[in-house]
């Protein structure tokens, strides 16, 4: 917990203050402009297994969105909305690179190194986008931010797990993940299209503008819930596994952690809710008041 704890301070200390910056040199249509792209891309983003059939899923999955980055563009009336969807693809594969090494790093608890790669990846991400958005390149400094620190991210852990895949493939030991896989596929994608479908109307019937504004908002209303509740969940769910047949203690870890996420975010949630005027002028300045 102290290691997932720290890691996930420190990355959202460097992520808000780069995100704040970023809003200060950027546009709000800036940041819908990239959302509307965003929309599609996630979908992408909710598939993994092993190792060969996460990469082969992943280079299909690229493909068919560089092959749909024209129709994206067409759906919001953007045309300069496809090479920021085709960019933003890669984003597809590098993910499926990375679900084995990080797998394996939670399955032996390894939280140190996890958070030393999410820091690392969320400083240098960073870095790039605020120079970028500083030099005049626009939404292209929101579209390298996630590809830059997802690439960073992908070096450190394998570098730490030390691991390398075998030239070989059984699809006897496949099947079981893949019921598994399509069972939580199913249930992420409606997850999915429950948070989105909003973001998608907007960016299509509003424009980028509005949706900009509604998304920042959105992302600084979760913001207390997604950040407590991801240090618990990490740390909760490779500890349930190990003590899986011991329901008594299973169910005691599980109510703990369901109390320790109420009881830091409800007074969170209630401040930003009480302060909400106040917090939008002060920090995003008044380009960003409809937040």
């Amino acid at each position: 917990m102290i290691w997932t704890g720290a890691g996930q301070i420190l990355r959202q200390v460097i992520q808000v203050g780069s995100q704040l910056v970023l809003a200060r040199l950027l546009a709000p249509d800036v940041f819908g402009f990239l959302g509307m792209a965003l929309v599609f891309v996630g979908i992408g983003q909710l598939l993994s297994t092993c190792f060969w059939l996460n990469l082969s899923v992943g280079v299909v999955l690229t493909i068919v969105v560089l092959a749909a980055a024209p129709l994206v563009g067409a759906f919001y009336g953007r045309t300069d909305l496809t090479p920021l969807v085709a960019v933003l693809s890669l984003n597809l594969l590098l993910s499926a690179l990375q679900t084995v090494p990080t797998g394996l790093l939670y399955r032996d608890m390894r939280f140190a190194d996890i958070a030393r790669a999410q820091v690392l990846g969320t400083l240098g991400a960073a870095a790039v986008a605020i120079s970028m958005a500083s030099t005049g390149f626009g939404v292209w400094a929101l579209v390298a931010q996630p590809l830059f620190g997802t690439s960073i991210m992908l070096f450190v852990m394998w570098r730490a797990t030390g691991w390398l895949p075998k030239l070989e493939f059984c699809y006897g030991e496949a099947r079981p993940l893949m019921r598994f896989s399509l069972a939580l596929l199913g249930t992420n994608l409606v997850g999915y299209g429950h948070r989105n479908v909003d973001g998608l109307l907007i960016g299509r019937f509003l424009g980028a503008g509005p949706l900009g504004v509604y998304s920042m908002a959105i992302q600084i209303m979760l913001f207390p819930l997604q950040q407590v509740s991801s240090v618990i969940v990490r740390v909760l769910f490779p500890m349930l596994a190990q003590v899986q047949d011991d329901v008594p203690r299973l169910r005691s870890a599980y109510l703990k952690a369901v109390a320790t996420i109420v009881f830091i975010t409800f007074p969170l949630m209630g401040g930003l809710f009480v302060l909400a005027d106040d917090f939008v002028r002060v920090v995003f300045g008044p380009s960003w008041a409809e937040m």
